[in-house]
């Protein structure tokens, strides 16, 4: 190359990586449905100024989460993490607590400071959705009105893990056999829906009336909750409906304030599913006797309490059987 041209090779170098750095990469920016940011490049890939950019370039040893966390907060990070392999980390900045995801998305847990919520909400932070503690297996209290641990959900969460449209969700869906039926989950569900129905054989062998219980209402639809203008966790391809061809109750549909079934429903088929991650519709003032939901970080939650320091871990997907998705 000729000495003269040097200079201006270099420029020429200089403009192009300016450019590509600035024009082709996608800002960071919030969804104003989900609350939820992401950085990504034009290629599709990941900055290493984001999550996974930073863990792919060798900084993998960024504290999982900050080391001032409170006691509570701690312990439901520590849920987070244990029950969603994608998350990340936890950072926090100016404004609160953010859950960083593999896929890049940016996910608000709360406040710096966690404040109590005036009213009971459907949708909320993270944090806020942790917040009544779930009762387990064989504990069944009274629902006063504002009890309806789970019911109150992280809807820019959920999105983020499952999908933020009907067609992003259906794409996940997989056909499950089990209970001689077929439900329809997204993987991560569906794989714990199956332990719990494997053991639900066994005791269905036992006790033959069981399985008149497991009869299946509903699995994955994309709606919103009757009378009220959220989405239904039938949504997100993490919750199922059973036991309606049999009574069970629900609170819209009901004169009674608390209904026999929250004290009565087998707590064979609620203990099960529990184990495996699911909460039950029953627990709540606002009851929903047929329906059950995947959200295991309250599992855990409600098990470090039980037991003191207890931890919930999804188990193996070996077992799953999948088929092309059916949908809705």
């Amino acid at each position: 190359m000729k000495p003269h041209l040097i200079p201006y090779c270099f420029l020429l170098f200089v403009g192009v990586s300016l450019f590509c750095g600035t024009f082709l990469d996608k800002p960071s920016h919030a969804d104003p449905l989900t609350g939820v940011r992401s950085m990504t490049t034009a290629g599709g890939g990941v900055r290493a100024d984001s999550p996974k950019g930073r863990e792919t370039a060798g900084m993998a040893l960024v504290p999982r989460f900050p080391s001032d966390l409170s006691t509570e907060d701690q312990e439901n990070v520590d849920c987070l993490l244990q029950s969603y392999p994608v998350i990340l980390r936890v950072e926090r900045d100016s404004t609160g607590l953010w859950l960083l995801l593999r896929s890049g998305d940016r996910v608000f847990y709360g406040p710096n400071v966690a404040v109590l919520p005036e009213n009971a909400v459907l949708s909320s932070d993270v944090r806020d959705s942790m917040r009544v503690l779930y009762p387990l297996e064989p504990d069944r209290p009274a629902t006063p009105e504002g009890f309806a641990p789970g019911r109150t959900r992280p809807y820019a969460f959920l999105m983020a893990l499952y999908g933020r449209t009907a067609a992003a969700v259906k794409k996940r869906i997989r056909t499950v056999y089990a209970l001689r039926q077929k439900w329809h989950f997204v993987p991560e569900a569906g794989e714990a829906f199956l332990r719990a129905a494997a053991e639900l054989e066994g005791k269905c062998g036992k006790d033959p009336s069981l399985r008149s219980w497991l009869k299946s209402s509903g699995t994955f639809q994309w709606r919103r909750i009757a009378g009220e203008p959220h989405l239904s966790a039938h949504s997100f391809g993490i919750a199922f409906d059973i036991g309606l061809q049999k009574g069970a109750a629900y609170w819209r549909w009901s004169p009674l304030t608390s209904h026999p079934m929250q004290k009565t429903f087998s707590s064979d088929i609620v203990s099960a599913f529990e184990k495996q991650g699911f909460i039950w519709g029953g627990k709540w003032h606002e009851y929903d006797i047929m329906h059950f939901e995947y959200r295991p970080e309250l599992i855990c939650k409600a098990l470090r309490r039980k037991n003191a320091g207890a931890s919930f871990r999804p188990g193996s997907s070996a077992d799953v059987v999948h088929e092309p998705a059916v949908h809705y």
